[in-house]
């Protein structure tokens, strides 16, 4: 399963393409980091880091990218809200304070019913990270207080890797969602 998630990743070789492309255009570039290695490879490239769900509890992980001083943009989807306010704590004890928490339902696709939008309001939450490819999910995300939105793309039309699972949006979804 590794082995095939690693072709899915987006070639080292493109990121400071894509960062060029996004400066020029005024926009930020940040990169999802599943290893620590990538950290390195990424930091002259990218305006943030963004940590996973799945690994917001890899200790090393966290720590290496706060060694960078970016910015770091985090998604709580598998902490209970006591969790997320220990995390809280456990960064502003390690005086960071470069980071923004995303409300996060890590299911895929997740289901409107299950998000718990309030959490984002309830804890302060700066950020959400969609599973949904909902436009009335992302209304009452910013309802909120979300100031921050991750969405995950379809660039292939509906033929990609992830598409299977129902939580990608295509670009005529984000085409009505913007305007």
């Amino acid at each position: 399963k590794q082995k095939e998630l690693k072709t899915q990743e987006l070639p080292i070789k493109w990121i400071p393409k894509i960062f060029e492309l996004c400066k020029k255009l005024n926009i930020e570039f940040g990169c999802t980091v599943f290893y620590n290695t990538a950290i390195q490879k990424l930091i002259s490239y990218v305006n943030f880091l963004k940590i996973s769900s799945f690994d917001v509890k890899r200790t090393e992980l966290i720590l290496n990218c706060l060694k960078t001083n970016l910015p770091i943009y985090i998604s709580c989807g598998l902490l209970t809200n006591i969790e997320i306010r220990d995390f809280r704590k456990n960064l502003f004890h390690m005086n960071f304070h470069n980071y923004e928490l995303f409300h996060c339902r890590s299911e895929y696709p997740a289901k409107i019913e299950d998000i718990q939008m309030n959490r984002i309001n309830k804890l302060n939450l700066s950020g959400y990270s969609d599973h949904s490819a909902s436009t009335s999910v992302i209304i009452a995300a910013i309802m909120q207080g979300a100031k921050y939105i991750e969405l995950h793309f379809d660039l292939d039309d509906k033929q990609g890797y992830e598409t299977h699972y129902g939580h990608c949006w295509t670009e005529t979804a984000f085409k009505y969602l913007y305007h």
